[in-house]
């Protein structure tokens, strides 16, 4: 058992490595074996040999020799960006319909291919045509990320029976091959603002997306998305005032619905930062939210309010992030 345990780890070191190297080539662009090491902390012998096996395996190449003064010149090692094709499937809740977006990258994001259309319903079975299409026009696509509304989400396991979002994910890496991650948009766009403002280390992110019918929350706490014990986690649904608003129509329901979310947001998470995004049609105004929270709640303590315009394109890229780090083991060392 012991021996088992010395051989996981070390192959677990190795992978965890590996990924060190990965990263810091693709963030110099280019480097030499020595510019590696000194960034990495790790040792030339380690650098070479890794080094080694990404040339075989085609995720680095090699570049020119460094210009040096004095000495043998150096080797440069180039980042592939094209070893893998990976994809984000973003949809989005507009007024009547749900705009999709596919969009087709490699590693450093670059666009192969972005397409966007509106339908006015989506089922598994339109999930499932999308990707079959993109497999056909893309046969080296690697890993994919799907970006959907919590309450699309609950609805599409409802038809088909399912009640645990990792177990449509494992039949779609199942039938595809390849993974696959189904994330919920609001939390995408809360991890997304965490990632992109590194002061935020020990903060609470909360997210809204508010459609025209349903307010959808995501959060981040301590660099992780919560996922709550429920298949709906992060919708909020006022069942004693259910009475109340169907009696109420339009523009006045929704500002109902979206400040009970908020105020129950602050009362049971306490975030630092709450971003609220919308639909583009949407006749609800994000100031005016803004605005009258600032109207409602105290000041203290009174989160910071980010009023996201364009949910779109940073679902598309959070997403992205997703599928490109899901070629990256997944590695915990084991303990004797």
């Amino acid at each position: 058992m012991e021996h088992h345990t010395l051989i996981n780890n070390t192959t677990r070191v190795k992978e965890s490595n590996t990924q060190l190297i990965l990263s810091t080539i693709k963030k110099l662009g280019t480097a030499t074996r020595n510019e590696i090491a000194r960034s990495t902390g790790l040792s030339l012998s380690t650098c070479g040999n890794i080094l080694k096996s990404l040339l075989v395996s085609g995720e680095i190449m090699e570049g020119g020799l460094q210009n040096c003064s004095g000495g043998r010149p150096a080797k440069q090692y180039i980042y592939n960006k094209s070893h893998h094709i990976v994809a984000a499937i973003i949809i989005y809740p507009d007024t009547d319909n749900y705009i999709v977006q596919y969009t087709v990258t490699n590693l450093c994001k670059e666009v192969v291919t972005r397409n966007t259309f509106s339908t006015s319903s989506f089922s598994l079975s339109t999930l499932e045509a999308l990707l079959d299409k993109e497999f056909k026009r893309f046969h080296s696509l690697t890993s994919i990320s799907i970006g959907i509304p919590a309450t699309l989400l609950h609805h599409l396991q409802k038809a088909a029976g399912i009640q645990d979002t990792r177990f449509l994910e494992t039949l779609c890496t199942q039938k595809y091959q390849i993974p696959v991650k189904i994330e919920k948009i609001s939390s995408i766009i809360a991890m997304d603002y965490y990632k992109n403002n590194p002061d935020l280390t020990n903060a609470t992110i909360a997210a809204f997306t508010i459609s025209q019918s349903a307010v959808n929350a995501g959060y981040v706490f301590n660099g992780k998305v919560y996922t709550g014990d429920s298949s709906e986690e992060g919708q909020f649904e006022m069942h004693f005032l259910q009475t109340h608003l169907k009696k109420k129509s339009g523009h006045d329901t929704l500002m109902t619905k979206v400040m009970f979310a908020i105020a129950s947001s602050l009362a049971t998470f306490h975030p630092d930062v709450i971003l609220l995004s919308k639909s583009e049609t949407s006749a609800i105004s994000l100031q005016e939210i803004k605005d009258r929270c600032m109207q409602t709640f105290p000041n203290e303590p009174r989160p910071k309010f980010i009023l996201e315009e364009s949910p779109l394109k940073v679902c598309a890229s959070g997403a992205l992030d997703t599928a490109i780090s899901n070629l990256q083991p997944n590695l915990t060392l084991v303990s004797r």
